[in-house]
């Protein structure tokens, strides 16, 4: 199936995943007026909050792939029965762990800042709001997985709207303050989660139930995988930003700095379609077998690469408008990093197909240590020489290098003969 009955449900989970951080934005746009220290308390919270945004993105992840397999209405009605639970004590726990290490987390990084203190202010409705959205998480790509994103995508439009209202109603005519804006997240997420969990009981007629141990343990085991391939490069990016504002490496200069804090906002635009590419190839490659998703594989390269040699085209010979009118940026290391990401785009649309294959497969862990491995040994190393001998060429290499190694290795984890990971047997 390659035509358009193949893609259907991309576009409501393209859609859904982009709302993320339009809701950021709302949030900073909210809280703006309130002083100098408040953007800054927000930013400083989100960071220290990576883990448990890269948990319920692993997690939701990982229950899809588990729910799509399953295609006998009895079985998908015990997994997510199963999952609910699941979900319930993994992020339970994430926000035990919060409770204990944010606190600390926010000192480490901010220091005794006026930034801090508002943040800490504001951590306890942050850390109530955790279980609520790895729950909600879980909830939207069961529905994706069930082919009912256009409902997932309503429902996470209202939240938006009903977040924004809550946020703006808590922050300035009831005087919450900073901590407002989290209040409403707090409500969103319980909200999302009671929604999305009274639409996957009422399509699988599931009551929460414990899960067996098999079952968690697999189930547990993928999501960590999954996680550690979804946070690799965050911390490749704030590692890699530490480097270029260091200035012991190479010849600094704060333009360097800026050009490559501004060009991963243009990265988060331009990859967020892969992000959902590779979701979305793992739900609808689930249940193909291995030599018809081989063939497919080269089917989507054919129709993609050609778009995406297209559209870092079009970036390119548009950087210096973009950086200008935008980024308010222009120079060397701003026009090299346009380059190499324009470059990169059609190797990372490669990879993040056959990442969706291989996590189709359920072979969540051979992704998650290629990316890991390329982010450690091969782009860092080259951001510190590029940033050493002050040549962007060298350091932008990075957004290149990596990615072509990922293609060749994961094209040959795809050509290992090894059975799928099974699925625990499943019983009325």
């Amino acid at each position: 199936m390659n035509g358009r009955g193949f893609w259907r449900g991309f576009c409501p989970l393209l859609a859904t995943l982009s709302i993320a951080p339009v809701s950021f934005q709302i949030d900073l746009a909210m809280i703006a007026r309130l002083g100098a220290g408040a953007p800054a308390a927000y930013a400083l919270l989100a960071r220290v909050a990576l883990l448990d945004a890269v948990l319920v993105a692993a997690v939701g992840g990982v229950a899809s792939v588990i729910v799509a397999k399953e295609h006998d209405t009895c079985g998908r009605s015990r997994i997510v029965a199963q999952l609910w639970v699941v979900a319930l004590v993994v992020g339970g726990g994430a926000g035990a762990i919060g409770c204990l290490t944010y606190p600390s987390g926010l000192t480490l990084i901010g220091g005794t800042t006026d930034a801090v203190r508002l943040a800490r202010s504001a951590l306890g409705w942050y850390l109530a709001a955790i279980p609520f959205r790895v729950l909600s998480g879980v909830g939207l790509f069961i529905l994706f997985a069930t082919e009912r994103g256009r409902v997932a995508l309503c429902w996470k439009s209202f939240e938006i709207v009903l977040k924004a209202v809550a946020a703006y109603t808590l922050v300035y005519p009831l005087g919450f303050g900073f901590k407002g804006c989290f209040i409403a997240g707090l409500v969103a997420a319980t909200a999302g989660a009671t929604v999305t969990f009274a639409a996957a009981r009422r399509d699988h007629d599931a009551a929460p139930r414990l899960p067996s141990w098999a079952f968690a343990r697999s189930f547990l085991a993928q999501s960590l995988c999954e996680a550690a391939r979804v946070l690799s490069p965050q911390l490749l990016v704030l590692t890699s930003l530490a480097l270029f504002a260091a200035p012991w490496i190479g010849r600094f200069e704060p333009a360097r700095a800026d050009a490559y804090a501004a060009g991963q906002i243009l990265v988060l635009l331009l990859f967020t379609p892969f992000t959902a590419l590779t979701r979305f190839l793992a739900l609808r490659l689930s249940d193909w077998p291995r030599p018809e998703i081989a063939s497919q594989i080269v089917h989507l390269w054919r129709q993609g690469i050609p778009v995406a040699i297209a559209a870092g085209t079009i970036l390119l010979l548009s950087s210096g408008w973009i950086g200008q009118a935008i980024y308010q940026q222009e120079g060397r290391w701003w026009s090299t990093f346009v380059a190499a990401l324009a470059l990169s785009l059609p190797i990372r649309f490669a990879t993040n197909v056959m990442r969706g294959a291989l996590q189709a497969d359920g072979r969540f862990a051979d992704a998650a240590a290629v990316d890991g491995l390329v982010a450690c040994f091969v782009a860092l190393p080259l951001t510190a020489l590029g940033l050493h001998l002050d040549e962007p060429a060298v350091a932008y290499l990075a957004l290149i290098a990596p990615e072509a190694i990922c293609a060749a290795v994961l094209w040959r984890r795809l050509s290992d003969p090894r059975e799928p990971t099974p699925q625990p047997a499943l019983q009325c």
